[in-house]
């Protein structure tokens, strides 16, 4: 045995002894190690001359191009070089001589890697009672976990990946504000969402929509993107008159857009509609315009009766005229 191979040798065993076993796995990296970028490699000492069996949470481990394994000529040492990391290299790595069947200590990963999406998310949603709601921040699916903080109402919540908080705002119609910030290993994000009483881009409280007897109209409101709303349609004959479905009216709501069907309109159903959106932010009214063409009140056979008159009061006076040449 060279000299080389005695202080190898001398290493190894005083190294193992500390450690209290015959087999030892150390790593040559003590930070973060990234997944899908990173390499690392672990080396199982041994005071005997054997097989090492590597293994991953007690199982071997599985055949791999990522996994690299060499024996060094002593027998006394086995390296196992893993590049690059994965996030399925999470758990205990050991080694197992194959003959005295001795399992080295456990050995973890100080694996990393980035949430599932790039930036933190803000979101507020409503139930459909419209009742209260449920404010969120989320950043979550990395390693180490995100911190994420809360802040609404001058007030701020911290924990990991995921922050959800319910409230019961009072429906006077101020607006609300969630921000939300995310701090990572690699990265920091914030985000902000604004929500107001219910709005229209489409609804400007002027237009007329104008039918004629006996045909079917639709009314129809859409909500910019906000909370679930619930609808009422009221028509003003001249009061408010509150509407439900059924005669000559249907009412379709779900959530973020409602209409209201008006079937063989008369000059019964003309005026003033409105309808009024409401979440616990607060209400808006929409104010829509129905007019309903004048009705001449003839039948179509009436008109065609009136048609043919006219046509043969035509031909009379032709005939007359055709006469009075004549003589002259």
């Amino acid at each position: 045995m060279s000299l080389n191979q005695v202080c190898t040798f001398l290493i190894l065993f005083f190294a193992t002894l500390a450690s209290g076993t015959t087999v030892n796995l150390t790593s040559n990296s003590s930070g973060l190690l990234w997944d899908g970028e990173d390499s690392v490699s672990l080396q199982c000492t041994t005071l005997i001359n054997d097989t090492s069996i590597w293994k991953l949470n007690g199982e071997a481990l599985p055949h791999n191009r990522r996994y690299n394994i060499t024996e060094e000529s002593s027998g006394l040492i086995s390296n196992l070089i893993i590049s690059p990391v994965s996030r399925n290299d999470t758990g205990s790595f050991t080694c197992t001589t194959s003959n005295t069947n001795e399992t080295s200590n456990a050995l973890n990963l100080a694996l990393a890697w980035s949430p599932d999406n790039l930036h933190i998310a803000c979101n507020i949603q409503s139930n459909k009672s419209a009742s209260s709601l449920q404010l969120s921040c989320s950043w979550g699916g990395g390693e180490p976990a995100a911190e994420v903080t809360m802040i609404f109402n001058n007030t701020k919540e911290t924990a990991n990946n995921t922050l959800m908080r319910d409230v019961h705002p009072t429906g006077d119609g101020n607006p609300i504000i969630l921000h939300c910030e995310g701090v990572h290993v690699r990265a920091n994000s914030s985000c902000s969402i604004t929500l107001e009483r219910p709005q229209s881009s489409d609804n400007k409280n002027d237009t007329t929509t104008s039918v004629k007897p006996g045909e079917t109209t639709v009314l129809t409101l859409n909500l910019q993107a906000g909370l679930y709303a619930q609808f009422a349609w009221f028509h003003h004959d001249p009061n408010p008159v509150p509407l439900t479905t059924g005669g000559k009216y249907k009412i379709e709501s779900d959530g973020s857009n409602s209409r209201l069907h008006i079937s063989e309109v008369t000059s019964k159903e003309k005026g003033t509609y409105e309808c009024v959106a409401m979440t616990p932010i607060g209400s808006t009214s929409f104010v829509f315009k129905l007019d309903v063409e004048q009705d001449s009140g003839l039948s179509g056979g009436a008109i065609a009766g009136i048609v043919i008159g006219v046509l043969a009061g035509v031909a009379l006076i032709g005939v007359a005229v055709f006469f009075i040449l004549k003589k002259k």
